[in-house]
């Protein structure tokens, strides 16, 4: 009955984290960097949604993600994940292994304050984890470029999976990166557009609309630059560039995350403790109305909810429109 929980309301912002099942799957160097950005161009080709921040570290994704066709959410994710572990797997010389972890946390975002501190968590990941001293030294892939440089739109190579055979090294210098990538662009030729849009978020907030973008820009690259700062006066050795990119594929690494997903996404504690309970409401009235409908019966989905199929996408409801009662 999982499909019954899926909840994604129209224009409604979302923080993706999805995590590798074992090891640094998703070093970065410049062959999965290029196949990466590939992947995550087409699938919001095929499923559109809007992005508006994201970094790609060796063992998780984090994503800033405004949902603008709520049906097609599950398939973005989907696709995202499925490809890029078929990726993996092929560049490793292995099927079928999982790469990773079931599911993603995708909380809804209730207040702007929160959308403005974790992308800047997003943008401090990499400085956190002492792998760089800056967001701007980080050899792996981010959005961090759209907010500093508006690079908001941007032609990707879209490496087909097909044309992905065995490394034999995966541990590569920066000449055999180059090699092996100039070898994948010889077999294709398929371009995608990668859209991002950092400040997309604030449309779905009252009285966001019409702000001043550069402004909210300025101060998330504030917040960024003094948390740099901290972590590099605590902690100030760090792995390094060049060490990271030749970074072994899938180095052995024990994940430590864990804990519960989160629903919501609030500075307003009544806020989030009323949409937590709603949301449980709803859920258990889905749960219903999808396990009538899967036997045949009538049944109406709560608004926001999607039947066996996704086949009740007209029951849509509009993030704006959400009342918490």
């Amino acid at each position: 009955m999982s499909h019954a929980l899926k909840y994604y309301p129209k224009d409604s912002v979302l923080f993706i984290t999805c995590s590798a099942e074992e090891n640094l799957p998703f070093v970065p160097n410049m062959v999965i960097n290029a196949i990466l950005e590939g992947i995550l161009a087409r699938s919001q080709t095929l499923y559109p949604q809007e992005i508006c921040g994201y970094t790609f570290m060796a063992n998780h994704l984090h994503m800033m993600l405004r949902v603008t066709m709520p049906d097609l959410l599950a398939d973005f994710m989907r696709y995202l994940k499925s490809e890029s572990a078929s990726a993996i797997n092929r560049l490793l010389g292995r099927k079928q292994h999982t790469v990773w972890s079931e599911g993603y946390d995708s909380p809804i975002m209730l207040t702007p304050d929160m959308v403005t501190e974790k992308l800047a968590y997003i943008y401090l990941n990499p400085a956190k984890a002492r792998l760089v001293n800056s967001i701007d030294d980080y050899p792996g892939l981010s959005s961090w470029k759209a907010v500093t440089e508006q690079e908001t739109r941007k032609d990707v190579l879209w490496i087909k999976n097909s044309t992905i055979t065995k490394l034999n090294k995966l541990e590569m210098n920066f000449s055999e990166q180059t090699e092996a990538l100039q070898a994948l662009k010889r077999k294709n030729s398929k371009m995608h557009e990668l859209i991002i849009t950092p400040n997309s978020w604030m449309k779905s907030f009252e009285n966001l609309p019409n702000a001043d973008h550069r402004a909210f820009n300025d101060e998330l690259i504030r917040q960024v630059k003094y948390a740099e700062a901290e972590y590099k006066k605590a902690k100030p050795k760090i792995v390094g560039i060049r060490a990271l990119i030749r970074t072994r594929i899938n180095s052995e690494y024990e994940s430590k995350r864990k804990g519960r997903r989160t629903l919501f996404i609030s500075s307003d504690v009544a806020l989030r403790i009323r949409a937590i309970r709603w949301r449980k409401i709803q859920s258990r009235l889905a749960r219903e109305a999808w396990r009538l409908l899967k036997f045949g019966q009538k049944a109406e989905i709560p608004p926001g909810f999607y039947g066996p199929g996704r086949s009740i996408s007209s029951n849509t409801i509009y993030f704006m429109d959400l009342i918490f009662a």
